[in-house]
């Protein structure tokens, strides 16, 4: 390996020791779903925080049933969500609805098919059944007032959204997403739907990030074109270190006459970190940290390398930023590969059906993005070796 080239490893350890961790917002509960807990929560109250009735039928004194009772005068109707009533004399019952607070005065219910109802009496058919606290589900059993019910960097799905809006809490603390700039270099490039010269092509690789930025959940992505001009670009990046928390270009970044990108990002005082990566496609991708903390990731203007760097490395980066980490995949290999030097590579890949293998596909050129509609992913294939044989398992990274 080039002695100025770093390994995809290192890419990712020094990114993840420079990304700053994410602001902490407050959201309200309808729209927290899928995002990471900032927060502790707690029981404000006993769950449940009554004796609870589990069935419908009557509630009673076991002991009178102990005593030898079978017919009960049913002494009035309660219900779920009424206030909790009591039971007049030991030797009636009150018919109860399920969910209903346990009456008191009462220890024991029994389901209606156990009962007959006849001229406003309740007469058991198995009183030996009857024990105290039967379908009664007790007040505090399933939590006490106070005990730790979720952690800071949980996931919030169905489940933790209901144990939230059970501890009344109608919003919610989360790690919130940074706000981010997604820039585009080249005088080459036109924007889709304006008419296109023979010499020009459309943008597209803005388009992929941005819409995959919006689609983890980040709310605030904005999109900007730059020509290859350098006092252009300071004066925008300028603006973009003031007013976003990231910064992704692509474009400009590799050693041409006109990639400007590297040097002004420097001369507006953000600290290179690393520049060149021992891996294809990809191998220009720049990296650093703005003045205030920002991360400025400087891809590759080819689209199947910028494609490959930001799914690869930008955004673990900042689901890791969110406490969001993803577990990594592994896939295997559906047919043998090989390659004539010592660097990482990338493979797009399709996932076959019904499987955990890979197909590969082959692409003309890092520009070739076109092959890409349809695939799965890509497959990471570690510098070490240059044989791959099918069945071996990789790293895969969804696009």
């Amino acid at each position: 390996m080039p002695s100025n080239l770093i390994t995809p490893n290192e890419v990712t350890r020094i990114i993840t020791a420079a990304m700053p961790q994410g602001r902490v917002a407050q959201v309200p509960l309808e729209r927290a779903y899928g995002r990471r807990l900032a927060e502790t929560v707690a029981a404000d109250r006993d769950q449940p925080p009554f004796d609870r009735v589990t069935m419908d039928g009557i509630a009673l004194r076991s002991e009178a049933v102990a005593a030898g009772q079978v017919s009960f005068p049913v002494g009035g109707v309660h219900g779920a969500g009424q206030p909790q009533p009591e039971l007049a004399a030991p030797d009636q019952c009150l018919e109860v609805m399920t969910g209903a607070v346990m009456p008191l005065g009462c220890d024991s219910v029994v389901p209606v098919e156990d009962i007959t109802l006849s001229d406003g009496v309740a007469t058991l058919s198995s009183p030996q059944d009857i024990s105290p606290w039967r379908f009664v589900h007790r007040r505090g059993t399933d939590y006490p007032i106070g005990q730790v019910l979720l952690q800071p960097g949980t996931l919030i799905r169905g489940p933790e959204l209901a144990v939230l809006a059970s501890v009344g809490r109608s919003e919610v603390s989360v790690r919130r997403w940074p706000s981010a700039l997604v820039v585009a270099t080249g005088d080459e490039l036109v924007e889709p739907g304006n008419p296109v010269a023979a010499h020009q092509i459309r943008m597209a690789n803005d388009y992929a990030i941005a819409g995959r930025l919006t689609g983890m959940g980040l709310t605030e992505v904005s999109r900007v074109h730059l020509r290859d001009d350098p006092e252009l670009i300071a004066a925008e990046m300028a603006r973009g270190l003031e007013d976003f928390d990231l910064i992704i270009l692509t474009g400009g970044v590799s050693r041409g006459r006109f990639d400007h990108v590297p040097g002004v990002l420097e001369n507006l005082g953000v600290k290179k970190q690393f520049h060149r990566v021992n891996q294809k496609p990809g191998k220009p991708m720049w990296f650093g940290v703005g003045p205030t903390g920002q991360p400025v990731f400087a891809l590759p203007g080819n689209p199947v390398s910028a494609l490959v760097c930001f799914h690869r490395y930008v955004e673990p980066a900042l689901r890791a930023m969110s406490d969001e980490v993803m577990p990594p995949r592994q896939v295997e290999l559906a047919s043998s590969l090989s390659f004539s030097n010592d660097m990482t590579r990338f493979v797009p890949v399709n996932l076959l059906p019904g499987s955990a293998q890979a197909q590969p596909l082959e692409l003309n050129t890092s520009g070739d993005f076109f092959a890409l509609a349809g695939s799965s992913g890509f497959c990471e294939l570690p510098a070490e070796h240059r044989v791959f044989k099918a069945g071996v398992e990789l790293a895969f990274f969804p696009w």
